[in-house]
């Protein structure tokens, strides 16, 4: 029988192995990173299977005698490629974006910002660049040391940190951290990555003092500090990693932490790890 999307699920289910933030994933079926991609791809499977598409979207495979996606239907030369081409499933029409203006939360169309996060993730960095500027300025967290001596800085921390925004908003929301001390902290991510784990409380000050015996502050003698410090704890990387981010960067989700320890330097680090405010956050005094 062909292929759909119930059988596509299971065949995910093989015991592969995942880690997001040092965290391991027990059902990436259902996992928030993975199930909307997973949920999309099973759709077109069941597509295919429905008894009117078979022939228009599967073939017989000549290795299996299964029916199988035509998207493995390679053309073999360039007759068969214009052969098999044809206009009937082109759309005509062109591309609708929508929005309401009077809703803050629907204020451009979905497909609009995503289209706008490809934009921002690879076009040049060097045409990017004009567009952050203004938008820091408009924030004043614009500084002519970001031209000048700290220009290598300033082009390395945009590139690392645009991977994940949508918007030039963003370089100025979440990854405000990245530019001022000044930044706010999501009650969402203290609720997910603090208060559940208040060991950390005490424990991300304790890995503080491990940063400051360090000599060299990059990446892989992060990583051996950080995994040696989560051992000797007896608890998930991820926990440490994840409730570092928050101290960090005020956020929940970011760049590699390894990578975001190395950006903001030792110093700032160190400093953000000691400090209490989230954590005076997460327990508000009682009247």
């Amino acid at each position: 029988m062909v292929k759909d999307g119930t059988k596509h699920i299971a065949s995910l289910r093989d015991g592969r192995r995942i880690l997001i933030d040092g965290m391991c994933v027990d059902d990436h079926t259902n996992h928030p990173a993975f199930r909307n991609a997973i949920a999309s791809a099973a759709s077109l499977y069941d597509y295919q299977a429905q008894p009117q598409n078979l022939e228009k979207m599967t073939f017989t495979s000549p290795k299996s005698g299964d029916r199988v996606s035509r998207m493995w239907q390679l053309p073999t030369s360039l007759a068969e490629l214009v052969e098999k081409f044809s206009l009937d499933g082109i759309h005509r029409s062109n591309a609708v974006f929508n929005f309401h203006e009077s809703d803050p939360r629907h204020w451009t169309d979905d497909k609009a910002i995503w289209m706008n996060a490809e934009y921002i993730r690879t076009m040049p960095l060097a045409d990017l660049l004009p567009f952050v500027k203004a938008e820091m300025k408009s924030s004043k967290l614009w500084r002519e040391e970001y031209e000048d001596d700290d220009r290598e800085w300033f082009e390395r921390t945009i590139d690392l940190i645009r991977q994940r925004f949508f918007t030039l908003k963003d370089f100025v929301n979440q990854g405000r951290a990245y530019f001022t001390e000044d930044y706010d902290f999501d009650q969402a991510a203290i609720e997910k990555n603090l208060s559940k784990f208040p060991d950390l409380q005490k424990w991300l000050p304790e890995l503080a003092e491990r940063f400051e015996t360090m000599t060299a502050f990059t990446e892989p003698e992060i990583e051996t500090v950080v995994k040696s410090f989560a051992e000797e704890k007896g608890t998930k990387l991820g926990v440490i990693m994840n409730g570092a981010r928050t101290l960090l960067t005020g956020v929940a989700v970011g760049p590699s932490m390894l990578s975001v320890f190395e950006t903001l330097g030792k110093e700032k680090s160190i400093l953000r790890l000691r400090s209490q405010i989230a954590w005076n956050a997460a327990h508000p005094p009682t009247a």
